[in-house]
């Protein structure tokens, strides 16, 4: 939370930044190196953009949930009817 203070406001990253998830790291391979495949292997997947089920908070949500192993969700309600899990898909590559 400390790097979200020091980086809101006006002319800086965040306007308004909220935290609705936080939990510690539990997943083993979690090196730079390996986050970094992870997200090679989500995108490879599936590539597409789209605002009802494959964007940024729907990413987010399975990046959690595959470092966590917690549940989470998008956190606009439009994207929660939508959204369908799918943290497996960091775990295999293409």
């Amino acid at each position: 939370e400390n790097y979200l203070l020091e980086y809101t406001g006006p002319q800086k990253r965040f306007m308004d930044p909220q935290v609705h998830h936080s939990a510690q790291v539990r997943i083993s391979h979690r090196s730079q190196e390996d986050i970094l495949q992870y997200i090679l292997n989500y995108v490879s997947e599936d590539g597409r953009y789209n605002e009802r089920n494959r964007n940024c908070q729907t990413f987010a949500a399975d990046m959690f949930r595959l470092l966590t192993g917690l549940q989470a969700e998008p956190v606009t309600d439009l994207l929660t009817v939508f959204y369908r899990p799918r943290p497996m898909c960091f775990l295999y590559d293409m």
